[in-house]
């Protein structure tokens, strides 16, 4: 609970799945934070980067304890079949 898993701005390197916990998602601006979506079991995030191969567009944090599990980037491009 607490910890950052995501942080707007950084490159995308998986996408995940939220197991069991709870989430938020956070977009910061100018040093501002607004949570912007809450996140259950079964959420998937972290998937805008892989697609758009731009920087992540906000952060996850954990409310609770968390389980995710998660699909790197090049498993990722390859069950897309991107080259």
């Amino acid at each position: 609970a607490g910890s950052w898993i995501i942080r707007q701005g950084n490159e995308g390197d998986k996408l995940y799945l939220l197991k069991q916990g709870t989430a938020e998602v956070i977009k910061e601006d100018f040093g501002r934070q607004e949570v912007i979506r809450q996140m259950k079991d079964g959420d998937v995030f972290g998937e805008i980067a892989l697609i758009t191969k731009q920087p992540r567009t906000a952060s996850v944090r954990a409310v609770t304890d968390v389980r995710t599990l998660s699909l790197a980037k090049d498993d990722f491009d390859q069950a897309m079949n991107v080259n």
